[in-house]
């Protein structure tokens, strides 16, 4: 006699419950994690990395304007230095002359 599809459904998820009934009881024997528990702990740490690593890129390059606008800033003064000693220096041809 053919048993009815509920009745096999129960027997199977009866024999899976003792299947796992052991599990988690001992240290030998640790029950497994839920599979939504690893998502969201594998989820979570790989959002930390690219946070971490967006931070790293953002300063690096916030670095790399700032160091490109010290050195424009230099240029600029030793120009400006420059431009200095030469009015210095037609100031003072200017009173030799007189």
């Amino acid at each position: 006699m053919l048993l009815p599809a509920s009745v096999s459904v129960q027997l199977a998820l009866t024999a899976a419950e003792w299947n796992n009934a052991g599990m988690g009881s001992t240290r030998e024997n640790p029950a497994d994690l839920p599979t939504e528990f690893l998502v969201w702990g594998f989820g979570s740490i790989a959002l930390l990395v690219v946070a971490l690593l967006a931070a790293i890129i953002f300063k690096v390059k916030q670095a790399g304007v700032a160091d490109e606008a010290a050195a424009q800033a230099m240029v600029d003064v030793s120009e400006a230095m420059a431009a200095n000693e030469q009015k210095k220096k037609k100031k003072k041809a200017m009173r030799d002359n007189k």
